[in-house]
């Protein structure tokens, strides 16, 4: 069987190679032949029982079906051993246990992915809490008014004979103090309020956000069209919130892309000059960056490859992310300082093609160029963005560097990139 490094495409294969019709498969397994198809053609994804089950039928171990996808999983099993230090888990037999049991490999990882979001999220509400401007001053409010209430009250209540003109006064005080109190407090609780919505509708914003482009399969046609990406918000996944402006932002530059280099040239540029990032944007006549992020936004198909991208700042922080099996990407902070996308940091305007190769074996053709924005003012700050994509190679390819997912979880202990000396 070949490795074409999709799940779906292998098990079309296997399927083949037995002399299985599609709906006999799908009846043994107890799913339509429609879905079947779409998962043959790598448009939905799979797991748990129904992996199980499909690999049994097609007399094969689970982990055949997924390999490359493996990795993956495999990187978030130990990214969760890394979150838990006390428990001595048995590294060396991680392949095995998600051969095994790939649903409950699939529930670790997701359930490690969550905690660490809501740390994320912990960590972000507890900053807020304490540096919030908003919350500071309404504070602030609070105790002034408080502390004046209390004084005037104070002093009507220690002296019984005050004067009537000075007690109105003091009973005004205490009035216009009391209704600035309430206003401070019912501003505060409907900002309170508002705090709590976006924490519920932003909870996992990161995996809301992927999960949305990840249904569409990064590639929308009607954007390709005269559809405006404020439309697409008619879709029942579309998300809300704060993934809603991260999503709107995002298919904002999609249809940008599309108008300056639409679907058609971009096909031509590829039959012309196969699969070259340089000469397509050469013949696009578009920054080489932006022709990155376009090449992994096309449509499935057989004429081109699967394309993964990465895209971070001059931090190093993930701003854009498209997975591709078998190439571990983090949802946010910095991945392997080795990635191209990394050492094109270094050298901004140079283009950097690499053959890359993760723990697992998986080798990846990999494009990366780092762009400076332009401004006209003198003396500001450098924006600089770095843009790589990934496509599978074949594994016999000789040369390629080593490169890990994130040095916490990376088995390289010998690499001099290293950030910590220990591995998990």
């Amino acid at each position: 069987m070949k490795n074409e490094g999709q799940t779906g495409s292998r098990i079309r294969e296997r399927r083949i190679d037995l002399g299985l019709r599609q709906g006999d498969l799908a009846l043994k397994v107890g799913i339509s032949p429609a879905y079947l198809n779409l998962i043959e053609h790598n448009k939905r994804r799979i797991g748990g029982k129904l992996l199980v089950s499909l690999a049994a039928t097609l007399a094969v171990e689970p982990i055949a079906l997924t390999q490359g996808g493996a990795a993956a999983v495999v990187a978030g099993l130990k990214n969760a051993a890394s979150n838990a230090p006390q428990i001595d888990v048995e590294e060396a037999n991680v392949d095995q246990f998600l051969s095994r049991f790939p649903g409950w490999a699939a529930l670790i990882e997701q359930q490690s992915d969550q905690l660490t979001e809501m740390e994320r999220r912990v960590a972000l509400m507890s900053d807020r809490l304490a540096h919030d401007p908003v919350l500071s001053e309404s504070l602030h409010e609070v105790l002034t008014a408080v502390t004046s209430i209390r004084s005037t009250a104070s002093i009507l209540a220690q002296t019984p004979d005050i004067d009537r003109d000075w007690q109105r006064r003091f009973q005004t005080n205490v009035f216009e103090d009391s209704a600035r109190l309430a206003d401070t407090a019912q501003s505060l609780v409907s900002y309170f309020e508002t705090m709590a919505t976006e924490n519920h509708e932003g909870a996992g914003t990161g995996a809301t956000v992927e999960a949305f482009f990840a249904k569409n399969n990064y590639h929308f046609p009607e954007l390709e069209n005269d559809t405006e990406p404020q439309n697409l918000q008619t879709q029942e996944d579309f998300p809300s919130g704060a993934g809603a402006e991260i999503v709107q932002k995002r298919l904002k530059d999609y249809k940008a892309d599309a108008t300056d280099m639409p679907l058609a040239k971009v096909q031509n540029a590829i039959a012309s000059h196969g699969f070259n990032p340089a000469a397509i944007a050469q013949y696009l006549q578009q920054p080489l960056g932006r022709v990155l992020v376009r090449l992994s936004n096309l449509p499935n198909s057989e004429s081109y490859p699967d394309v993964g991208l990465i895209r971070c700042d001059l931090s190093g922080s993930i701003i854009l992310r498209k997975p591709i099996e078998g190439f571990a990407l983090p949802l946010t902070g910095a991945a392997c300082p080795l990635w191209p996308m990394y050492q094109a940091l270094a050298q901004p305007g140079l283009p950097l093609a690499q053959i890359v190769e993760t723990p697992s074996g998986a080798k990846f053709q990999c494009y990366a160029v780092a762009e400076v924005a332009p401004t006209p003012l003198f003396n500001a700050p450098l924006v600089v963005t770095s843009t790589m994509i990934m496509m599978k190679v074949d594994d016999d390819i000789a040369e390629a560097t080593p490169i890990g997912p994130t040095c916490q979880i990376c088995p390289r202990s010998d690499c001099r990139a290293r950030r910590n000396s220990t591995s998990v």
